[in-house]
C-alpha cells in the first residue's frame, strides 16, 4: 500500500518508516491497525494536524498540572503555538517566550522576546 505525501513529481521516494517529505510512503502492515480516514466532516488540513496536536496533548497531560500552575514554553513556532493554547485550556498560566514580536503570533498571553524582558 502506498499514501501520497506530498509534492508532486515524477519521481518516487519510498520509506519503510517515516517519511513524512517523501512523494510515496510504503505503510507495513503492523502500522495498519493506527491508520485512519479522515471523517469526510473534516478537511485534510484538520486531519494533517491530528498527529502532532495529540503529541503535544500528551505531552500536556503527562506533566500531571494543577490549576493555576506557571509553564514557560520556549518558542512559539506551530509546537510551540500548540502547547501554550493545550496549557491554557488545562487550565495553566502560560508564559510563552520568543524572539518575535507577540504582535506576529496574537496572542493574548505575556510574551518574553529577549533577555531584557526576563524579570519584569
Amino acid at each position: 500500500m502506498f499514501i501520497f505525501a506530498s509534492p508532486s513529481s515524477p519521481r518516487s521516494v519510498r520509506a519503510s518508516a517515516g517519511g513524512g517529505y517523501a512523494e510515496y510512503v510504503r505503510v507495513m502492515s503492523f502500522v495498519m491497525p493506527g491508520v485512519v480516514k479522515i471523517p469526510a466532516k473534516n478537511s485534510f488540513d484538520e486531519g494533517a494536524m491530528l498527529e502532532p496536536v495529540n503529541t503535544v496533548l500528551k505531552a500536556v497531560r503527562r506533566l500531571a498540572l494543577l490549576r493555576g500552575d506557571v509553564v514557560l514554553v520556549a518558542g512559539q513556532g506551530p509546537i510551540g503555538l500548540m502547547f501554550t493554547r493545550l496549557l491554557q485550556l488545562e487550565g495553566a498560566q502560560v508564559i510563552a517566550a520568543d524572539l518575535l514580536a507577540q504582535a506576529e503570533h496574537g496572542q493574548q498571553h505575556r510574551l518574553l522576546e529577549g533577555p531584557e524582558d526576563i524579570g519584569h
